[in-house]
């Protein structure tokens, strides 16, 4: 979609704690009542019609796993479990 429209892609993670994990293939969170929360972001990305997609998707991926080890390195100093 980035690469059709032109758009810039925002990559965000989002940690909770305390919370209950589903074990469906998303792993969906369900935060519990009184849970802190942190949302971290990186970006904004681009990609051009001209880049290798595989490399591009390389790079996507390590940048959304990265927010979302930092939102819950935060989640977890700030007192989460």
């Amino acid at each position: 979609v980035a690469r059709i429209t032109g758009a810039p892609a925002i990559f965000c993670g989002l940690a909770t704690s305390p919370c209950l994990r589903a074990g469906s293939w998303d792993r969906t969170v369900i935060p519990l009542p009184f849970a802190r929360g942190v949302i971290v972001w990186d970006g904004p990305a681009h990609v051009a019609k001209g880049d290798d997609t595989d490399a591009m998707t390389t790079q996507w991926a390590a940048r959304l796993t990265a927010v979302q080890r930092r939102a819950e390195a935060l989640v977890d100093a700030a007192g989460g479990e």
